[in-house]
């Protein structure tokens, strides 16, 4: 038994809702998926499907089991795509996505240092702060934070993880720094609009609110007010003094930083470079805090 062959069969059927369209996806005769299904399901010694004359539901250790797969053959893909990376020189345009913030500290360097090395490639850059479906939207490659995508047939690589932070120009304040939330009710808040209820901001009567983290940073610079911010993104005005943190008695939000890029048997050579050359760079640019910490 072609254990690999049988998963691929059986996630389709799962996918599918039915083992006749599962066979068409897949090329195959409809007896042919029934039969590596129920050979799998010999080999488990486990029912993983609910058959109906109108539909085909995983039970629940099908369901179970159809994510391990998923992981398996993703695992199987990326291998398979690897080995032939040394051999293959990257071509073709890249499309990449990722938000502005991440860009404003990882895009140029990342970038320059990617063209350099594969200069046959040409990059095609979006900048985008909200949910994107990469099949959909044909992005090869995405630096996304807090798993912000629609797609599920995706491939996700966690990178690093960061805190937020909050912040403020010398400028702004003077005398005594506000410790918890409770004392920026006289202060004005510059923060995402998501964050409001969340970091219990509702009472401060000051807020000024965006969708742009990086918009966010240019008005603490400015010193409007004290900013809500991801560390990645002022690191360097954290160590330079333009900013300085404040609410040292509270525990702000992380992020999980990932790199995502859709799921296909062969992923090409130009995605997977760049995916490594991603992951290092945001392993250089964050201290590393792992998903759930």
């Amino acid at each position: 038994m072609d254990r690999l062959f049988t998963m691929r069969v059986f996630l389709q059927v799962v996918d599918s809702g039915s083992f006749a369209s599962a066979a068409r996806t897949l090329e195959l005769s409809k007896p042919t998926a029934t039969r590596a299904v129920a050979q799998l399901e010999t080999h488990l010694r486990s029912r993983l499907l609910q058959r109906s004359t109108r539909k085909v539901t995983p039970t629940e250790a099908g369901t179970e089991y159809a994510e391990r797969c998923r992981e398996i053959l993703a695992a199987t893909a990326e291998a398979e795509a690897r080995a032939g990376l040394e051999r293959i020189a990257p071509t073709g345009a890249l499309r990449v996505a990722m938000p502005s913030a991440l860009a404003l500290a990882l895009l140029a360097p990342l970038v320059t240092a990617y063209c350099k090395q594969y200069p046959d490639v040409s990059v095609d850059i979006t900048l985008s702060d909200r949910p994107i479906d990469l099949v959909e939207e044909g992005i090869d490659v995405a630096v996304v934070v807090d798993n912000m995508l629609r797609s599920d047939d995706v491939i996700t690589r966690h990178a690093s993880g960061s805190r937020f932070v909050a912040c403020c120009a010398p400028s702004y304040l003077q005398g005594i720094h506000p410790q918890t939330y409770s004392e920026l009710r006289n202060h004005r808040v510059l923060c995402l609009k998501s964050f409001v209820k969340r970091l219990s901001l509702v009472g401060c009567v000051k807020l000024h609110l965006t969708t742009n983290t990086a918009m966010l940073r240019l008005l603490a610079l400015e010193g409007l007010g004290i900013a809500i911010l991801p560390e990645f993104l002022i690191g360097g005005d954290l160590a330079d003094g333009s900013l300085f943190r404040v609410l040292q008695g509270e525990k702000l939000e992380e992020v999980d930083i990932q790199v995502a890029y859709p799921s296909r048997r062969y992923v090409p050579a130009k995605v997977m470079h760049f995916v490594d050359m991603s992951l290092a760079q945001l392993a250089a640019l964050t201290p590393d805090i792992p998903p759930g910490d």
